[in-house]
């Protein structure tokens, strides 16, 4: 599980995937727009936060055809309830 700042950013954005299933963007935009965060001063915290999702499974990455990646909510029937169990660990966590 990542440090505490970005076990905070783990569980914000898993409570944005589930209200926003069809949300994607690249890190930028996910810090500025689902987050709320500076960029500049957050970059390696929301990088270490989408890290662990995609890690987990629960985002995934795609590349556009302009090069850049973007994250999405990964598509599978389980998603939703595994969202909801790492937010809950996030939330747990010490």
């Amino acid at each position: 599980m990542p440090d505490d700042e970005a076990r905070a950013l783990v569980r914000r954005l898993c409570h944005y995937l589930r209200d926003n299933p069809l949300a994607s963007d690249r890190p930028e935009g996910i810090a500025h727009w689902w987050l709320h965060v500076e960029w500049l001063t957050s970059e390696r915290v929301v990088g270490e936060a989408i890290a662990h999702l995609v890690s987990s499974g629960l985002v995934e990455a795609v590349h556009g055809s302009d090069g850049r990646i973007r994250y999405r909510r990964a598509r599978g029937e389980d998603v939703e309830q595994r969202l909801a169990a790492v937010a809950a660990e996030a939330e747990g966590s010490p």
